[in-house]
């Protein structure tokens, strides 16, 4: 994976280098298992923040920033390792059904310009 994913150009998107993924704290899992739209949340934002923080923003590693509050992060530790997650500004979701990152990197490849990240996935 470093020599095929280390900052290589793919489609016009730009994944970043290990060098800068290797960087985050990865000691604490990802504790989601299924989407969470937060924007939908109707909790006190104080709650979700601290939700967020705690279950979302740890055991993964971005791997695209697309702009616009939307991004791809490959998820290391807890029971969804080894699947590639969206991330979004409202939320956030797997993407193809259970999907690993050689199949997600496959499906960039195959297309990429427009990869269909969620052909496999059906949101319940």
């Amino acid at each position: 994976m470093k020599s095929v994913g280390n900052g290589c150009n793919c489609g016009g998107f730009h994944l970043h280098p290990l060098e800068q993924m290797e960087q985050r704290d990865l000691s604490h899992p990802f504790m989601l298992e299924d989407v969470w739209v937060w924007e939908d949340d109707e909790r006190n934002a104080d709650v979700i923040w601290e939700e967020m923080q705690t279950k979302v923003y740890q055991g993964e590693m971005e791997l695209i920033d697309f702009g616009c509050g939307n991004s791809y992060h490959l998820i290391v530790t807890g029971n969804c390792r080894g699947e590639v997650w969206n991330f979004t500004d409202v939320g956030v979701q797997p993407c193809c059904q259970r999907q690993d990152f050689l199949g997600w990197f496959e499906l960039w490849l195959d297309d990429p310009e427009q990869p269909d990240f969620f052909k496999d996935y059906v949101y319940e």
